[in-house]
């Protein structure tokens, strides 16, 4: 009969001789905390430096919450009270990660939004994600013995825990959901203290679109139908995605439609060399004026008629449609259709 290892009751140490399950589930576990950690704190740098990634400043309060439950169940892997349930909660979590990059990879988003600034690719995470999944599933059996410990710092328990976590939660989501947003004069722009304004296309639809005045050929745009493209030079969608709309300005051209496409550039500008839409390209251009800090997913594209907005798209659903569009002109939007039959 296979006797027992000895524990050392006295400080839950685990076993004297450390097991190889033991020390791979310490491995996994300490590489899933660090994970969770570090991805509190980029989301929460970028939250608290800037709007949040999906542009509606309504949702920053649910968003500030994930953050921080995210960051507390990484102290929480590390300083270990309630090993056992410690160890369903994080496996949990990181199954719902691995769905939620699952869904972005089959929506053909082209970053993960799981580290802030640090733009990733959904298919990465998503080997990420299931990678942790499995090794903390299979790392469960590191728990079957009664005083088995792979929590990495024993000895601490609730009060560090409970020091820590209002020490940097109290502050951190403070600061990240002090951005306070409010109506940019009579438009329907949302400004964060007065100097950074926030795009949120969706909002405006069926609504008189509201950049004409910061539009170097705003005047132009406020009659007949266009579609505008707002985007950045620097932006790896909006490098995919302008090319097809210059392209697609040439097919409307050719076909004599009374539609328009107009090219907006946002700042900061590309230099001459740089740009993404060259100064002998036939297509009407435009450009953001510098009168304010502008955040937005970019590209975005607005379809507009007569100065009102009638569909709206951003990101990676706006390379979608610039896709669509050089394949069927049906598909969107119906008046630039309409017009190229004529």
């Amino acid at each position: 009969m296979t006797e027992n290892p000895q524990y050392n009751s006295q400080t839950l140490d685990g076993p004297v001789n450390a097991s190889a399950s033991t020390i791979l589930a310490r491995c996994v576990w300490g590489i899933a905390a660090i994970l969770l950690l570090g991805a509190a704190f980029l989301k929460g740098y970028e939250m608290a430096t800037q709007p949040s990634v999906s542009g509606h400043l309504e949702h920053r309060g649910w968003l500030v919450a994930l953050v921080e439950a995210e960051g507390l169940l990484g102290l929480w892997m590390i300083l270990g009270p309630w090993r056992y349930a410690a160890w369903y909660i994080p496996t949990g979590a990181f199954t719902c990660f691995a769905g939620a990059t699952a869904y972005k990879i089959a929506t053909g988003a082209t970053d993960c939004g799981c580290f802030g600034l640090i733009r990733i690719n959904p298919s990465i995470t998503f080997v990420i994600d299931l990678g942790m999944t499995v090794g903390l599933w299979y790392s469960r059996t590191a728990w079957a013995a009664p005083h088995a410990h792979i929590i990495i710092v024993p000895r601490l328990r609730w009060l560090p825990l409970s020091i820590i976590a209002i020490c940097l939660g109290v502050p951190g989501g403070w600061k990240m959901i002090a951005l306070s947003a409010r109506n940019l004069d009579d438009d329907e722009l949302m400004t964060i203290d007065g100097s950074l304004v926030v795009l949120e296309p969706a909002k405006w639809v069926g609504k008189r679109q509201p950049l004409g005045r910061y539009l170097d050929i705003g005047q132009e745009l406020e009659h007949g139908e266009w579609i505008m493209v707002l985007y950045h030079s620097e932006c790896h969608v909006c490098q995919q995605a302008v090319p097809n709309f210059v392209r697609l300005a040439s097919t409307m051209r050719q076909e004599k439609s009374n539609a328009h496409v107009a090219l907006i550039e946002m700042p900061p500008y590309a230099s001459a060399s740089q740009a993404l839409v060259q100064s002998q390209t036939n297509v009407w251009k435009g450009r953001l004026l510098e009168t304010h800090e502008w955040f937005a997913i970019t590209p975005i594209v607005l379809v507009v008629s007569e100065g009102i907005v009638t569909q709206a798209t951003e990101g990676d659903s706006a390379l979608q449609t610039s896709r669509k569009l050089l394949t069927n002109m049906q598909v969107f939007p119906p008046v630039v259709a309409a017009e190229a039959g004529k």
